[in-house]
């Protein structure tokens, strides 16, 4: 599931049923986004810049 269609199915259970019902959906919508290469490749070069005391660059998303 792509970033866009997650926060579709966050808002439409939110709409739903508030903030419990999309805290409730969270979990499962997010989960397999961090397994992308986008947010991988986001998590490394901050853990870069921290351990090199600097500030963390500019994320690029590549929808992938």
């Amino acid at each position: 599931m792509a970033s866009n269609a997650a926060t579709r199915t966050i808002l439409k259970a939110w709409s739903g049923g508030g903030i419990t019902a999309a805290d409730a959906v969270m979990p499962d919508v997010t989960m397999e986004l961090f397994f992308t290469q986008d947010v991988q490749r986001g998590f490394i070069n901050t853990a870069k810049a921290f351990d090199a005391d600097i500030e963390p660059p500019e994320m690029t998303f590549e929808g992938k």
